[in-house]
């Protein structure tokens, strides 16, 4: 019964021959053609996740990109960070002509110590009272 089995099995394995465009396993995934499907939601500030959904890639696939290939985690990171620095042009650009408001903003967001309006509240851990916290005067 041994030998029969094998006899069936044995011309079915043996007709295909290496060299002839015959390979085992999953199929190789074009990792390139994905990004360049996720390339514009990332731009626009998509989430990685949000945009393998719109683009219709694997999220995993991508996933597993970004932890073995360290160039493709820096192309998407690059991708990532478009928005945000046309975002800074744009607020540069705006001080850069003049406008007021947005050095104002500007200011209250990244020199806080000197120029925020705003008072915050901070819980004391040693006596367990509200302490008003002004950055101005500390």
């Amino acid at each position: 019964m041994k030998n029969k089995t094998r006899q069936t099995i044995s011309p079915k394995t043996s007709s295909r021959k290496s060299g002839q465009g015959v390979s085992g396993g999953r199929p190789k995934v074009n990792i390139q053609e994905y990004f360049q499907r996720i390339l514009p939601f990332l731009q626009r500030g998509f989430s990685i996740n949000g945009a393998c959904r719109a683009a219709d890639v694997p999220k995993s696939t991508i996933a597993d990109h970004i932890k073995r290939d360290e160039k493709f985690s820096a192309k998407i990171e690059c991708a990532k960070r478009t928005l945000e620095i046309l975002a800074r042009n744009n607020i540069a650009y705006s001080i850069k002509g003049g406008d007021v408001k947005a050095a104002m903003w500007w200011l209250e967001r990244k020199c806080r110590d000197e120029f925020s309006l705003r008072q915050t509240y901070s819980k004391s851990k040693h006596e367990g009272r509200v302490v008003l916290y002004d950055p101005a005067t500390n």
